[in-house]
């Protein structure tokens, strides 16, 4: 019985990595892995663009595509408010299924890639999984522009993190994250310009201050 059970995970973690492969090679091979082509497709898609974008930022990430691109793409293409509100939509899709993949598909894998390279996280979220400090602590991750967004999600979902609490918590700190490049974004029409500047600036002071901050929670919560 354990066998068999152990044999079926092997296959369904197999044919998950294959599709995770296969499509990120087919992402790679269409172009819209880079910024300038992302923002063609979207462009191209006329009246449905917004659909288009929130269906690709729903997607996309799960094969580890930076939504870093996909965020300033669509600041590009939409302007600072619409896009900041497709991305939080597109955000939230994704988080959702790229949670329970982590749940139900891919522990083992994803419990060895984070014992690996994000050991400390990694812990720290099996122990912080519920209530006010789980919550707390997923913002303050959310924030830190270092923790891949898409493994965040998985491994999440493979310590089971209560959900409710993950994607409130996600939804909250990722929205910081959501302006800096969706303004950046818009201003890339204008590089050069002042507004081009000031969106550089607020990111360099985004990324000093959650770092602070990270640091300061982490030497309090030892």
């Amino acid at each position: 019985m354990k066998l068999n059970k152990r044999f079926f995970n092997i296959i369904k973690v197999s044919c998950l990595i294959l599709l995770i492969v296969i499509g990120s090679l087919l992402i790679r091979k269409s172009g819209i892995n880079n910024l300038y082509e992302l923002e063609k497709v979207i462009k191209g898609s006329g009246q449905i663009a917004p659909i288009i974008y929130i269906v690709l930022f729903s997607i996309l990430p799960t094969f580890f595509i930076p939504v870093t691109i996909l965020a300033m793409a669509s600041g590009y293409v939409f302007g600072r408010l619409n896009a900041g509100i497709y991305t939080f939509i597109g955000a939230f899709i994704n988080s959702t299924l790229t949670y329970f993949i982590g749940r139900y598909f891919v522990y083992d894998l994803i419990n060895e890639i984070a014992n690996e390279k994000y050991r400390d996280i990694y812990s720290k979220l099996k122990i912080k999984s519920s209530g006010r400090d789980g919550f707390i602590f997923m913002v303050i991750v959310r924030l830190l522009p270092f923790v891949p967004y898409t493994l965040l999600n998985y491994m999440s979902g493979a310590v089971g993190f209560n959900y409710m609490v993950f994607i409130s918590s996600s939804m909250l700190g990722i929205l910081p994250g959501i302006f800096i490049y969706t303004n950046i974004g818009t201003n890339l029409s204008t590089i050069g310009s002042k507004d081009f500047y000031i969106s550089i600036i607020i990111f360099i002071v985004f990324i000093t201050i959650t770092t602070l901050i990270a640091k300061k929670y982490y030497s309090n919560s030892k």
